[in-house]
């Protein structure tokens, strides 16, 4: 007899305190935010949101011409070359090659490619980023646009500060090898276009 009215007292408690335990709990989600909660959280995500945009990109924007030997008079087209980061050596390059490149129309992108390398314009050094993976194709009217993604070089994107972009292709009039079509100077996107020429650490080495 004991032993029964203990287990029912035992049952009784346990149901008391899951009751409680319910309405303690729906209290607390039904709760409704202060003002200075509410402030709080949107500062937190605000602060969160900037520390996601803060991360730095290197990116340089090119123009290319068709003159090698210093004059950059008559651009072709442009590129823009966007780093992950500045210790990453892992880029898109988005492109953009008018008809005054002279391309042939519909090359393919073993013959249309681009090379970025060290040195000048009017005096190349070794190549950083080969043909292999920054070929493109043209139009039936020779020109080209689009974004190549994940390429990579051989250096971190901090040290690409006016290493040069070299377009080779097809001439519409030649049936050739690919040749060198245009080139120009990774610029920083925040600076002047003539960023380069002031800087004499557009080296081959």
């Amino acid at each position: 007899m004991n032993f029964k009215i203990i287990t029912l007292l035992s049952f009784l408690l346990a149901q008391a305190f899951a009751l409680d335990t319910s309405l303690a709990s729906s209290a607390r989600r039904g709760k409704t935010l202060s003002a200075q909660q509410k402030g709080k959280l949107r500062k937190r995500d605000l602060k969160s949101s900037k520390k996601s945009k803060s991360k730095k990109l290197d990116t340089f924007k090119v123009t290319l011409y068709e003159d090698f030997d210093g004059d950059m008079e008559d651009d072709v087209g442009e590129a823009l070359i966007e780093f992950d980061d500045h210790d990453s050596d892992i880029f898109d390059l988005s492109y953009y090659i008018g008809s005054g490149a002279d391309l042939k129309d519909h090359c393919d992108d073993d013959e249309c490619y681009f090379k970025i390398r060290k040195g000048k314009c009017d005096d190349m050094g070794s190549t950083l980023v080969d043909k292999d993976d920054a070929g493109f194709t043209t139009n039936f009217s020779g020109r080209a646009a689009g974004t190549l993604f994940n390429l990579e070089s051989e250096e971190d994107g901090e040290d690409h500060k006016c290493r040069i972009l070299v377009l080779y292709g097809h001439e519409d009039s030649s049936d050739d090898e690919s040749e060198k079509i245009a080139c120009g100077y990774l610029v920083p996107e925040d600076e002047e276009d003539d960023y380069c020429d002031d800087h004499s650490w557009s080296r081959r080495h």
